[in-house]
């Protein structure tokens, strides 16, 4: 049996890493043993992504071939310990123990058969890499994705390199979400859409600082996110779930008649009242005031929020909860959103936030502004 010394806290950061990734699918956590580093990997191989970590050992240890386990039961059992632990792997037998210096407890697990070699970490591409703060927004990008299986063009982030920009997209029918990013060191690549889950996770399980570079290199598979902590190399990859995305950009370009900045603060409110009236919500910028009205079966209610500044009138524009919800999400908001109303209540609203998105309307049944009656002071 080859045994390795952890202290709880080194052990519990290296399966918070990889916890992400660990649901009721995907159980299975496999470790080995190569070159003198601990390899650690789990992958619930569809579309939800695949981790893999690398630490030295620090002393000369016989090769070991993976062997698979409960890693939610083996994350728990960690957690119980209050100092060292020892960590045993028996080829022989086929067993995982884990063994805490100075008690007589000790947890055994049997193992699982898994693929490990199924996951393609190393495979040739283009490398880019990029600021935790910009992939931090990619990740919210995924809100815009579609979760239609039927339609995997749109079930994912769109993510395109080249050495002047990083370019990044999803829609679904109502919402698109797009941004660009001045990348790092870049290879042009050719364009993919990447598996929402993946990226989610990889977010999860980094965790990235503003100021911290990811690299990124992207294969015929998926992409690959290289990275450290501490000594840990960590190696995390996307599957790819489609070479292609819809043609966004002939829909960007809105012609405005005003644009008014909106606190998120006003706009969380908003949702919180559409969702205990479980309406439909039209809202629109008249008399140097943001409005909107919630109908429902149940009653209606009328809001307002002075704007400083803002002049003109935009045009009625009307709602579902659903796509509120995920555009205010997909564009990254922070503080306060650009809102960029178009010239017709039928044509896309847009929001800038950290990315930007754009919301889809409904047709718009009222046949006049429900707020010419009204003034900001008298609500």
């Amino acid at each position: 049996m080859t045994t390795i010394k952890f202290t709880r806290e080194k052990l519990l950061t290296m399966l918070s890493l990889v916890s992400p990734y660990l649901n009721a699918k995907n159980k299975a956590l496999s470790f080995s043993i190569q070159d003198g580093n601990l390899k650690m990997f789990t992958s619930d191989f569809i579309d939800g992504g695949s981790i893999m970590l690398s630490m030295p050992i620090g002393k000369k240890v016989k090769d070991i071939d993976w062997l698979a386990i409960n890693g939610q039961q083996f994350k728990e059992m960690a957690g119980l310990s209050d100092g060292l632990i020892e960590i045993g792997f028996d080829t022989k037998t086929s067993t995982v123990t884990m063994q805490f210096p100075g008690s007589i407890s000790e947890f055994r697990a049997a193992t699982l058969s898994v693929a490990v070699n199924a996951v393609k970490f190393n495979e040739p591409g283009k490398i880019f890499t990029v600021k935790g703060s910009d992939f931090n927004v990619i990740s919210t990008i995924t809100e815009a994705a579609s979760d239609d299986e039927a339609r995997p063009t749109l079930a994912g982030v769109y993510i395109a390199p080249t050495k002047d920009e990083l370019e990044t997209a999803a829609a679904d029918g109502f919402v698109l979400s797009y941004a660009t990013f001045k990348p790092g060191k870049s290879d042009n690549a050719n364009g993919a859409t990447y598996s929402v889950d993946a990226i989610q996770r990889v977010k999860r399980s980094l965790k990235p600082a503003d100021d911290e570079e990811l690299k990124v290199q992207v294969g015929k598979s998926g992409m690959t996110i290289t990275t450290q902590r501490g000594d840990v190399d960590v190696t995390l990859h996307a599957p790819i779930v489609s070479a292609k995305f819809v043609d966004y950009k002939s829909i960007i370009n809105i012609q405005s008649s005003v644009k008014a900045a909106i606190s998120t603060e006003h706009l969380d409110r908003m949702i919180k009242v559409l969702k205990s009236m479980e309406g439909h919500v039209y809202f629109q910028i008249i008399g140097g005031a943001f409005w909107y009205f919630i109908k429902s079966e149940n009653g209606s209610r009328v809001e307002s929020a002075v704007l400083d500044g803002v002049k003109g009138e935009s045009p009625l524009m009307h709602f579902q909860l659903s796509t509120l919800q995920n555009v205010l999400k997909a564009c990254a908001a922070n503080g306060s959103v650009e809102m960029v109303f178009p010239k017709a209540s039928n044509s896309p609203l847009q929001l800038n936030g950290k990315a930007s998105a754009i919301a889809m309307p409904l047709v718009c049944d009222l046949t006049e502004s429900p707020f010419k009656n009204y003034q900001p002071s008298m609500m």
